[in-house]
């Protein structure tokens, strides 16, 4: 288990995740909905006096899950509500668990890219 302070933000405007048809590859570029930028949730440690992170994922909402279909999670994205409050270091477990939900997919866009 993380050090459960040990929370950050990856700041990104978007990502791609793969969609198998047989042994077709579809990628799919993800998005929110109103274009801005937007946070992953992240836990971060330091290994050799490096600093490394990891992305959490989640269950996957309705519309990651029919993209990504081999493996039913996501990313853990954050709405920009639940940002600081990801990075609170005095969440409790449970208040962390409460944030570590698929983001509500009307929130997102996603658009096939053409290869």
């Amino acid at each position: 288990m993380f050090n459960q302070t040990h929370r950050c933000l990856l700041l990104i405007d978007g990502f791609y995740v793969w969609r198998h048809e047989g042994k077709a590859k579809i990628p799919y570029h993800i998005t929110l909905s109103d274009q801005k930028t937007f946070a992953l949730g992240c836990i971060y440690s330091v290994w050799k006096n490096q600093p490394t992170f990891s992305i959490v994922t989640t269950a996957a909402n309705p519309i990651i899950e029919y993209i990504h279909n081999t493996k039913k999670r996501m990313l853990l994205m954050l709405s920009h509500q639940e940002q600081r409050r990801w990075i609170d270091p005095g969440l409790t477990k449970a208040e962390i668990k409460e944030l570590m939900q698929p983001l509500d997919e009307s929130l997102m866009k996603t658009e096939v890219i053409d290869k």
